[in-house]
Order: C-alpha cells, then structure tokens, then sequence
C-alpha cells in the first residue's frame, strides 16, 4: 500500500511539473519575420534561433552591412512582449563611453540611417519611439542608458531604451537601441 501511495505521489508531481513547464513554454507572440526591407538593404541576412531561457521562444536575426565601418543586427524577439533590439557596431570616430548626450544622438543619426527601410508594419513603432528619443534629448532631460522610457500606452506600454555603449576591437562601437511593446 505505501508503494501505490508512493508511486502516485510521483506520478501526480509529475504531472504538475510538467504543467508548469507547459505554462513557461507557451509564447503568446507569432514567429517573428523580417523587418528590414529587401529593396531597401538587398544584401540583408534573415536567420532563426530558440530562445535560450525559454524554448518556444523563437528569436529572428537581421544582418547587413550598411556602410564600409557600419554594420546592423536587429533582433526581433519576445513571447510576452514585442521587441526589436538594433546593435549597431560603427567607428570612426572616438568618443567617452558615459556621454550619455553624444551617444542618444549617434542612436538616433543611426536609426534615421535605417527608418527609410523598415517595413510598414514596424515603421508606426520605430518613428514613435525615434521621435520620443529625440524629445527627450531636445528637452535636455537627463538621459541615462538603460533606462526604460514609455512613450505610449498604460497597460500594453511602447517602450524605449538606449543601452550603454560597448567599446569593440579595432576602434569600433556598439551602439544599441530597442523598442518594445507589452506585455501583449
């Protein structure tokens, strides 16, 4: 009798474990597609990967090459939120990594490069939350990286962020913006 009850009791965590791992698993969000216009960046790369923390999460990776010392991943990914993450990897120039003004307006310069090549239906979102970047640097509010600004909606929110600068080998940068909406 205390082996069935046994048994049962592993059999019945079982199950609830494997419940929960459902529930973390599941992905409210569509596979993601391409963004960036292929007239506009005919060179572009298109690729998928899981996510690492969750497995249903399915991750698109975009890459082109935008100028000789310019290169542009954007990545699309998010089960409960929607986001696209640019990293851009630029140089020629050499700048402190903590002026925070320098580098929201390279991120936006940078943003106004691609924003002629964005698909239609991810164009409302990016030149939103440009335009919410730019006020914020015209406003000469203190602008910090990292830092998580709202520029539209209560309970789905549309959110940017500058992340700090990364300095790369051979005088190069990364620069990374990204623009979020959710949770959905």
């Amino acid at each position: 009798m205390k082996n069935i009850v046994f048994i049962l009791a592993v059999i019945g965590s079982f199950v609830c474990v494997k419940a929960q791992t459902k529930r973390q698993v599941e992905c409210v969000r569509s596979v993601p597609t391409p963004i960036l216009n292929k007239e506009s960046f005919p060179q572009k790369t298109f690729t998928m990967a899981k996510g690492k923390g969750n497995p249903a999460e399915q991750i698109g990776y975009e890459k082109v090459k935008l100028s000789k010392s310019t290169r542009l991943t954007v990545i699309n990914r998010g089960c409960e939120n929607y986001t696209l993450i640019f990293r851009f990897e630029t140089g020629g120039f050499t700048h402190n990594l903590e002026d925070e003004e320098f580098w929201f307006n390279k991120a936006v310069a940078l943003m106004d490069e691609v924003i002629k090549g964005i698909r239609p239906a991810d164009l409302s979102l990016i030149k939103r939350g440009t335009k919410a970047l730019r006020t914020l640097i015209n406003n000469e509010r203190q602008l910090k990286f990292d830092d998580y600004v709202n520029f539209g909606g209560e309970e789905i929110k549309d959110i940017i962020a500058v992340n700090a600068p990364k300095r790369l080998e051979r005088g190069k940068y990364q620069i990374e913006i990204s623009y979020s909406v959710g949770p959905l």
